[in-house]
């Protein structure tokens, strides 16, 4: 956020932000296999991400996601499905 010249909410930040929070609430409360862990961080930046759509006006007026966003949403999503296999 320090590097940003204008961070702002509804953007990848977000979505980074509210995934590695569930990561930490997951293994607090006891997930200690890394599928689990995944799939969890996964579920938590897919909502995250649908929600950038209404945290911007820009967005919301397009009626799209923060597409940085979304990016980092596949990179999990590849995480979990590699895993799972």
């Amino acid at each position: 956020r320090d590097a940003l010249a204008e961070p702002r909410e509804g953007t990848i930040l977000t979505v980074l932000r509210e995934a590695a929070a569930e990561a930490r609430a997951a293994v607090a409360h006891g997930v200690h296999d890394f599928v689990g862990l995944a799939q969890r961080t996964l579920a938590r930046a897919r909502r995250s991400l649908d929600a950038t759509r209404d945290q911007l006006d820009t967005l919301k007026k397009a009626n799209v996601v923060d597409a940085g966003a979304a990016g980092f949403v596949v990179l999990l999503e590849g995480v979990a499905e590699y895993l799972e296999t």
